[in-house]
């Protein structure tokens, strides 16, 4: 299996002020509605909001304090705005099983793997060395696409 890159549909960001993120998105970009839902306990984001533009999905993530270094360590330490490339999201289809081994043959280990949740199962490839972000592979369950429907179109 090699690296299932055909379906991306999502650009996404790592920042320390989210509210600020928004703003500079709605002024730069027009993209205003956002949806910020709860985020899984163990993915280390704080807050996210997600919103479409057009045909693609933008994603922007606070990190917590004691966040994930997979959000974290994008970050500036001088508490200065940032907001920064984070990752490519990939839709992909059953079976998720062989992304993990696919991502370590291609020399992009896994940096994290939420398991499987109500709204589908998704993993970071630490790419970043080579790319400069990670790569996400997202597998949506029938809860998951009703959610990503919800997500504000502008």
């Amino acid at each position: 299996m090699t690296l299932p890159l055909e379906r991306h549909f999502q650009i996404a960001y790592a920042t320390n002020d989210l509210d600020q993120a928004k703003t500079l998105f709605a002024e730069r970009f027009a993209i205003r509605d956002w949806i910020t839902p709860p985020v899984p306990q163990n993915g280390g984001a704080d807050r996210a909001a997600l919103a479409w533009k057009g045909n693609g999905q933008f994603e922007l993530v606070e990190p917590g304090p004691a966040g994930n270094s997979v959000y974290r360590n994008w970050l500036r330490e001088d508490g200065g705005f940032a907001l920064r490339l984070h990752h490519l999201g990939y839709i992909v289809e059953a079976p998720f099983d062989g992304i993990p081994m696919a991502c370590d043959r291609a020399g992009y280990p896994v940096a994290f793997d939420s398991g499987p949740q109500s709204v589908g199962r998704w993993l970071f490839a630490d790419s970043h060395q080579a790319l400069g972000h990670y790569l996400e592979f997202v597998m949506l369950t029938d809860a998951g696409r009703a959610f990503d429907r919800s997500i504000p179109r502008n």
